[in-house]
């Protein structure tokens, strides 16, 4: 899982090299329950992942827009791994593999909640390499609502304008 995410981020990445402005406009899945602002449409994707506790449905919305990619998703956990484990424990291996995933590196995080409902925020740093010829900056909100698990993250080069982050982040709403 960890390796197809990072294919698909930084394939997303290096997809386009200019970025062109568009009006943001709001995202909804019916199906996941939210909606998001983004500067343009995300192409879904899904995959099952095997994981030590199952196969895991990952559903992912993921939006290039040059040298950013907008991506939001969620996944569905057996309830009784929910049920019988430590919520920041969670919330904390999810973070761990997002930035994983992608070959980061933590700089900085704090708890947030939606709706009542835990979550963290974190910053991270990717490094210079051959597919991300800048080095990378990325921010991610993640957030545990009943079994499910929510993913909105930004990754993009140095020049990713923090107000455009900033502005998908926040927009996050559950339905």
């Amino acid at each position: 899982m960890r390796t197809k995410i990072c294919i698909v981020v930084l394939i997303v990445l290096l997809s386009v090299a200019g970025c062109k402005r568009v009006n943001w406009k709001e995202f909804s899945s019916a199906n996941g329950k939210f909606s998001v602002m983004m500067p343009g449409e995300p192409q879904e994707q899904h995959e099952t992942v095997k994981t030590a506790v199952g196969p895991v449905d990952l559903y992912m919305h993921i939006l290039d827009v040059g040298t950013s990619a907008y991506i939001v998703g969620y996944s569905d956990y057996p309830e009784d791994l929910i049920k019988n484990s430590e919520v920041n424990i969670l919330l904390e291996g999810a973070r761990n593999g997002a930035i994983s995933n992608i070959r980061g590196t933590l700089v900085n995080e704090k708890d947030i909640s939606i709706a009542g409902n835990p979550g963290k925020e974190f910053n991270f740093s990717v490094p210079k390499r051959p597919e991300l010829p800048n080095k990378g900056i990325g921010k991610s909100r993640i957030f545990l609502v009943g079994n499910r698990l929510y993913q909105c993250m930004v990754v993009g080069d140095k020049n990713t304008k923090n107000e455009d982050i900033d502005k998908f982040l926040e927009s996050f709403t559950l339905k």
